[in-house]
């Protein structure tokens, strides 16, 4: 009879388990609340202060904004399981940390004022960014034991048919994938 408590225990476990890592089950409002507060806290350890926010929105939409607002839909929540969700939203502070949004604008800004801009060059240095913003939420995952699920939220940003193109201002899935996987290991 022990044995047979045992093994209704462990089943319920892995049903648990498989359920809690299961993308068809959104994000919970504590959850949510504990990965802004999280990333808050990991902006002001680089001395820096970012905003996570919720905006409204079905699409699948994770992006920073100037003076650190990071913007993250519902339907981004609604689709992504939390660590999915942690691993975005810290992408996302590493473009806080390195100064992207800030960067992107004086490149610009200097373009505007000399009247010539390299747009090869520009569409570089935004896919290095989205590189470098990979690296940062794959490091700060493994380095504090937190599952990195940033390759399976690209897939689901990314349409299948897309994941081997190269964008102006984001290199291919597949590419980033690689970069994530060598991290990971």
């Amino acid at each position: 009879m022990r044995l047979y408590y045992v093994l209704i225990s462990l089943l319920i476990l892995v049903i648990m388990l498989g359920i809690s890592n299961c993308p068809a089950f959104p994000v919970t409002i504590e959850e949510k609340d504990r990965v802004f507060t999280e990333a808050r806290y990991l902006c002001k350890v680089y001395r820096t202060t970012c905003n996570p926010e919720v905006i409204q929105d079905d699409r699948l939409i994770g992006e920073t904004g100037a003076y650190g607002r990071i913007f993250i839909s519902t339907g981004m929540i609604k689709r992504f399981n939390v660590h999915q969700l942690r691993a975005t939203v810290y992408h996302e502070v590493g473009h806080v940390v390195f100064r992207h949004v800030e960067k992107t604008s004086e490149y610009l800004y200097i373009c505007g004022q000399q009247r010539s801009c390299n747009p090869e060059y520009f569409d570089e240095m935004r896919r290095k960014n989205e590189y470098q913003a990979d690296r940062f939420a794959s490091y700060v995952l493994k380095f504090t034991n937190r599952r990195n699920e940033l390759p399976e939220a690209l897939l689901i940003l990314t349409p299948p048919a897309d994941t081997n193109k190269t964008f102006h201002s984001h290199p291919s899935t597949t590419d980033r994938i690689k970069q994530i996987r060598n991290i990971i290991k």
